[in-house]
């Protein structure tokens, strides 16, 4: 008897719990569910109210490139810097045969097709890759020329980089760490930039070959390392067009979006919100090693250089209605934006920012209405 009353006490739970939960509340659910309580799916659409561009002085990169571009008003220079050690290894008496630093390419503006000329000097000071920008190269390096390069490229492949003079001072000198090289391009006789997108292989890396001899021993020994630190900086000048923003790599040119979101209703739960950013195709530089997409962040911060930011967001190309336009999924910068978050607006930047010169121009607010940057939020309206 004890049995069946347990058995009638655990059939009369599980008829709670079926009904309790189900959608067509029964005895057990009704009045849990106000009949007015509906949720509604809406969706809006938002054009940028003020975007701008700016210049973004970076450093950090362990990448290097060296050359000019010019194409009617695009002007672009590089700049690349590199550093050695362990070079007391090689005896102070030793007699330099030769000593070059070799520069693995693998990357080009534009694609392998031009003429390189640089100089290069010695550095005065020393210098850290994290912290190196374009205005640090005032009276960083003596401005006599040690070497001048020439060549054309009709095809990436490695060069040497003949130092021998320099070489043959820091042995002398028994200077293990010199300050290390700038090579700047040419005034003339450069129309291509070159360079190295340096990879987690260490053969990747610029290295310095000292071949020597000791007095009385004709034997040919070799020295060789990798280098300890590199870089590159970057200047230019681009045409301004007023309907649209400029993003530069390289160089630091990044772009600033604000939408208002005041036409967005209270307690809301965002689904999706779609980014689109349309292209001027007329106003590109790429390459076939440009990568194509960009980065959108939240900013944090509402002053210039705008760099504290968050939840970054891939945003890549795609093709609607013929246009060309960058698009992003920025559900969770938005749902920020209403919870915790002032709107800032958003950064947009080249996802290969600090490694190539990738150019991109994108319409702004004053374009055709169906090129600038919009938002199309899709939500859902909580009870």
């Amino acid at each position: 008897m004890k049995h069946i009353h347990n058995i009638v006490i655990l059939a009369l739970i599980l008829i709670g719990i079926f009904y309790g939960c189900s959608d067509d509340p029964g005895i057990f659910g009704s009045g849990l569910i106000s009949p007015t309580d509906t949720l509604s799916v809406a969706t809006v659409e938002l054009f940028s109210t003020a975007d701008t561009s700016f210049l973004y002085r970076f450093s950090g990169t362990s990448h290097l490139m060296v050359g000019k571009y010019q194409n009617g008003t695009t002007n672009i220079e590089a700049r690349g810097l590199t550093q050695f050690s362990g070079i007391s290894t090689v005896p102070d008496s030793a007699i330099i045969d030769t000593a070059y630093i070799t520069l693995h390419l693998n990357y080009s503006v534009p694609d392998t097709i031009g003429n390189v000329r640089f100089g290069v000097y010695e550095m005065n000071v020393g210098w850290d890759q994290t912290t190196f920008l374009w205005d640090s190269l005032k009276d960083s390096y003596n401005p006599t020329v040690k070497y001048d390069f020439q060549q054309s490229f009709t095809g990436l492949k490695d060069i040497n980089i003949l130092i021998d003079s320099l070489a043959e001072k820091w042995v002398r000198n028994k200077i293990d760490k010199p300050n290390g090289i700038l090579l700047e391009p040419g005034l003339d006789g450069s129309d291509i930039i070159i360079g190295s997108r340096l990879l987690t292989l260490a053969d990747q890396y610029p290295k310095l070959t000292i071949a020597y001899h000791i007095l009385g021993d004709t034997t040919i020994k070799h020295f060789s390392t990798n280098a300890v630190q590199t870089t590159f900086v970057s200047n230019g000048t681009f045409p301004v067009i007023d309907t649209t923003i400029l993003i530069q790599g390289g160089i630091g040119h990044r772009g600033k979006l604000q939408f208002d979101l005041s036409k967005l209703p209270q307690r809301i739960s965002i689904t999706r919100a779609i980014l689109e950013l349309s292209s001027d195709t007329t106003n590109p530089l790429s390459n076939s090693r440009t990568h194509d997409s960009l980065l959108v962040h939240l900013i944090r911060k509402s002053y210039y250089p705008f760099d504290s930011t968050a939840l970054g967001t891939l945003c890549v190309p795609a093709i609607k209605n013929g246009q060309k336009v960058y698009r992003a999924d920025i559900k969770a910068i938005v749902q920020t934006w209403l919870v915790r978050e002032p709107n800032n607006g958003l950064l947009i930047r080249p996802y290969a920012e600090n490694y190539s010169l990738d150019h991109f121009a994108l319409f702004n607010n004053k374009a055709a209405s169906h090129l600038k940057p919009k938002l199309s939020i899709i939500y859902t309206k909580l009870p």
